[in-house]
């Protein structure tokens, strides 16, 4: 199965992120994907006291793909990675042509 090799990546794309991040820990790893014409309604998250933001790495998107945040419209382009703080209200809104994947962690203390 291809998968087998994505934790090899995710592990060096997290690793790298992180080194902008001394003394922290990276957790909760997550795959989020959001097909075309579907989106997540606006939320806030809950997070314990260690943690300090979720890094989006976008692995597949669209220029169509919008992460919202405080009513702001964001593109996140793929070979980036974005500091998002998930304790504001957020949303995402995929009105293109194919899906928007995005590998996601936390930096906690």
């Amino acid at each position: 199965c291809e998968w087998h090799e994505f934790k090899d990546m995710a592990d060096s794309s997290v690793d790298q992120v992180m080194a902008y991040f001394p003394g922290c820990s990276a957790g909760q790893r997550m795959l989020s994907v959001v097909m075309p014409q579907y989106g997540i309604d606006p939320h806030k998250d809950d997070q314990d006291d260690r943690w300090r933001v979720r890094v989006h790495v976008p692995l597949v998107s669209n220029d169509r793909s919008i992460f919202v945040s405080n009513g702001e419209p964001h593109y996140m382009k793929p070979g980036s990675a974005y500091l998002v703080n998930t304790l504001a209200t957020h949303q995402i809104l995929n009105d293109g042509d194919g899906p928007r994947i995005h590998l996601m962690f936390d930096v906690r203390t």
